[in-house]
């Protein structure tokens, strides 16, 4: 078939590729139809997997607020300010998307942490900022656009990835150099055997867009 000559194709080049699935042209329209719809509520799905819209919009909040504090309320009113904003959606939805992938990734082998001590991290994180206690900690967390419930979440998944990147993916003896390697050869295979879907076509152009571009943005550093 000539999918498969493609994928032979592609993988002689050096980027290893296989058929996972062939559409029909009617498929690729409900297929379509369907994301479209999904899109209200979700921006992109990997492994089956939802990354909800309302996280996409906390982090574009918290995002903005910190610009619109450095540079004033009009710094998204000009071309230039729509090109900021185009910029962080882009490196929004790449790092929320490389962070469900080695998610998903450290819970395919089963691996946890035990809450007590993502409770001590999420409390020496909160003391290390000068906080008095966590009710400030989360007052300051609304007053730059995060949900604490939303924060809290995602601190403990981050927790989780760096724990197991940590205990299980680095070994000993390893220099910075080193470690930086070992981990970007764990991510690279987990992104390679990841299914990302787009339901935002408009954050898919623009993921697009930037990488064409160079860009690099915040998912090149998606774990450490």
């Amino acid at each position: 078939p000539e999918a498969d000559k493609m994928a032979t194709a592609i993988t002689a080049s050096g980027y290893p590729a296989k058929v996972q699935r062939i559409y029909s042209p009617d498929q690729i329209r409900k297929l379509a139809l369907d994301n479209q719809a999904k899109s209200g509520a979700a921006i992109a799905a990997v492994g089956g997997v939802d990354i909800p819209r309302s996280a996409f919009e906390a982090e574009m909040a918290h995002a903005k607020s910190r610009y619109l504090m450095a540079y004033g309320s009009d710094a998204f009113e000009n071309a230039q300010g729509q090109r900021l904003l185009n910029n962080l959606k882009s490196q929004i939805a790449r790092r929320l998307i490389d962070e469900t992938i080695q998610l998903q990734e450290v819970r395919r082998t089963g691996f946890a942490v035990d809450q007590s001590i993502v409770a001590q991290q999420y409390k020496a994180f909160w003391q290390e900022r000068g906080f008095a206690d966590s009710a400030a900690f989360e007052s300051a967390l609304e007053k730059n656009g995060y949900s604490p419930a939303y924060f809290t979440k995602r601190f403990g998944e981050r927790v989780l990835i760096n724990t197991y990147v940590d205990t299980s993916v680095m070994t000993t003896n390893l220099n910075e150099i080193e470690k930086q390697q070992r981990y970007a050869d764990w991510f690279a295979n987990a992104r390679l055997l990841a299914e990302v879907t787009y339901y935002d076509k408009d954050l898919e152009r623009l993921v697009q867009q930037q990488s064409s571009a160079g860009g690099c943005g915040n998912s090149c550093s998606a774990g450490k």
